[in-house]
């Protein structure tokens, strides 16, 4: 559907369209970093500062700050009880995954 490139312009991240609003992101490099973290599942939310707040509210620690991410999308992390990375993202119209 679209790639992204990282900050210094090289290819970042792949992403393919599987159907309406879901993707498959395949990241360049093959190494599980901070920034790309690898393995995880997203999921798409309404409202990223309401989904923040519920979560928090229940004792659950947001593991990054909401940011808005290179195809203009909304996001913060949370790690499960296993250690594994879970994305909560919200759309913005403008976003590459809204365009393709």
């Amino acid at each position: 559907a679209f790639e992204l490139n990282n900050d210094e312009g090289e290819p970042w991240i792949g992403y393919l369209k599987v159907a309406e609003g879901c993707f498959i992101e395949l990241f360049y490099g093959g190494k599980p970093t901070e920034k790309n973290r690898g393995d995880h599942i997203c999921f798409e939310v309404d409202d990223i500062h309401e989904t923040a707040a519920d979560l928090q509210s229940r004792g659950i620690v947001l593991a990054t700050d909401i940011t808005q991410g290179k195809a203009l999308n909304y996001q913060f992390w949370v790690k499960d009880p296993d250690g594994n990375w879970l994305e909560f993202m919200e759309m913005h119209p403008d976003s590459l995954h809204m365009k393709s």
